[in-house]
This record gives structure tokens, sequence and C-alpha cells, in this order.
């Protein structure tokens, strides 16, 4: 049988479930343990339900997926944010496509994305202006900091509360078959759980995102005006690097996407939704907390001929 916990938090909060659930049952004199001297009562078992409780917290916070971002929107200012139902009905025309029958090998594809035309290019070797974006901006949720250092494009956020996301737009626009390149990195290893990368075919308030966290996961959604849909839910891939560079890759022919990170595929989906439109990067911040960095590198678009 296999534990359904893998992290020390998970772990501690199932060994609480067990005490917890010991001390309950022993409180109310439905188990009696011979060797163990536990005197049944009433604080018996309030201390048992209280570990049977604080166990069911640590193990629910030590599975990564329920510690998915809120959903919300910002062009500049916070605003107060739904959370990502559980489950979100996928579109018709949405879902992981088998590559075997749909699509050329994928290593192929990128080999032959890379001989496209290259239309823009980014190493911020120098400050370039239109990539300032917030530059120096606060509010009640959140203070900014956008500037260049090291030849990298640095966003420094400050949350002042949780359960906030953010864009900043580029210069550029997707166009409908195409190869779009980054690398991003957060620096500190505080705690609190962010993830981020790539917000593409963005047209006003929808956009496709493709985001990690430095948990290894990695995802693909669908935002249409607050409605998030997964085409790849959150998966944990080990190709993830946590605390150094990870570079996302996506080629574009219609209605097909291809994901790689660091060279590695790691799926296709096809969605009708959204053809072209801004390219962005984004960041999701679960909780207030001190400055988080992130740096972005090495941009990179390729139109198909």
């Amino acid at each position: 049988m296999q534990i359904p916990v893998d992290t020390p938090i998970g772990f501690i909060g199932l060994l609480l479930l067990v005490v917890g659930l010991f001390l309950f049952l022993t409180g109310f004199n439905i188990v009696k343990v011979q060797k163990v001297t536990v005197k049944s009562g009433r604080s018996t078992w309030l201390v048992g339900l209280v570990f049977f409780l604080l166990g069911i917290v640590l193990v629910i916070l030590s599975d990564p997926s329920s510690l998915q971002m809120p959903a919300g929107k910002v062009t500049g200012t916070a605003e107060p944010t739904p959370a990502i139902p559980s489950a979100t009905a996928l579109p018709s025309d949405a879902g992981i496509i088998p590559t075997s029958e749909t699509q050329p090998d994928p290593y192929a594809l990128l080999a032959k994305a890379l001989s496209w035309p290259l239309t823009e290019s980014e190493s911020f070797d120098e400050p370039d202006p239109v990539w300032y974006g917030f530059g120096t901006y606060s509010d009640d949720s959140v203070q900014h900091n956008m500037r260049f250092e090291n030849g990298r494009l640095v966003w420094g956020i400050k949350p002042l509360v949780g359960g906030i996301w953010y864009w900043q737009s580029t210069p550029y626009y997707s166009y409908s078959d195409f190869y779009l390149s980054m690398k991003v990195k957060r620096i500190q290893d505080v705690k609190n759980h962010t993830e981020y990368g790539l917000f593409f075919r963005k047209l006003d308030d929808r956009g496709y995102m493709f985001r990690i966290d430095d948990r290894q996961y990695f995802s693909v959604y669908l935002y249409d005006f607050d409605n998030w849909t997964p085409l790849i839910d959150w998966e944990k891939n080990e190709i993830v690097r946590p605390g150094e560079f990870n570079e996302l890759t996506v080629i574009a022919e219609g209605p097909v996407m291809t994901f790689y990170i660091n060279g590695t595929y790691v799926g296709t989906v096809t969605d009708s939704s959204l053809i072209k439109g801004k390219i962005a990067i984004m960041v999701t911040l679960a909780n207030a907390s001190p400055e988080l960095v992130f740096e972005f590198d090495d941009f990179e678009l390729r139109e198909k001929p």
C-alpha cells in the first residue's frame, strides 16, 4: 500500500491523524490498550480531536495541488480574486493530444521550429525601456520594482496580501504559428508558494498560461475572464530545477500547442479559443511576505514562415 504523502509535513500530519484517532477513541473508552496507560474521559478525546484535525490540515497542505493559486486579474492594480475551481470542464475542443497519433516527433518539431525566422529577441544585456513595465509601483495589495540587473530583467514583488497574481505584457505579439522561449527563475527560498512563467495569446482578459513552481510542478491553463480551464493540470516533473533558470518553450501551430521545459518535451494540447495575442510574463503569489524576486532572460520569438 502506498502512503498518500511524500513530504515531511505530510508524514507529521499522518502521524497526528493516527495519534489523534487513538486518543479520541480511548477518550470514549472505545479502545483499550493494556500496556499503554491512557485515561478515558473528556480531556483525552478533546486532545485526540485536536490532533486529528491538525493532522488533516498538514496532510492537505503537503499536497501541492491544494496550493494552486487563486484566480484573478491585474493590469496594474490588485483585485479580490476567486478561487480556481477544483474541477473545471474542458471545452469540447481542448485536451491533451496523443503525440503518436496527431503530432510529429516533438524533438523533430523543436529542431524544425528553431530554423524558423527570428522575429524578436531580447538578451537584456542592455536596458530596454519597453520592458520596464510597472517600474516602481505600489498600492494597498503589492509593491513592484521592475528593473535590469546583470543582463537580466528583474521583477521584485512584495505582496501585502495573499492570493493574487500579476502579468506584465511584453511589447510583442504571439502569431498564429510561432516558437516562443524564455528563461525564468525565482531567487529567494522563502516560505511563500509561487508560480511563474509565460502568459501568451493574451487578448484582453483571456490567454494561455504556462507556469512552473519550486515544487517541480508545471501546468498549462486557459484563462478566460476569471474562468480557469486546465489543459494540462498540475503535474510533477523533475526536469524543473528549483532555484535555477528554467527555459520554458511553446511551439504553436494553429490550435495545437507543444510545451518544453529545459529542452524536454512535457506535453501537447489543442484549443481553438485563442489564435493570437500579446505575450506577457506572469507570477502568482499565495501569501503576504517580504519581497520576492523573479528573473527573466533570453526572450526569443520565431514566426513560422
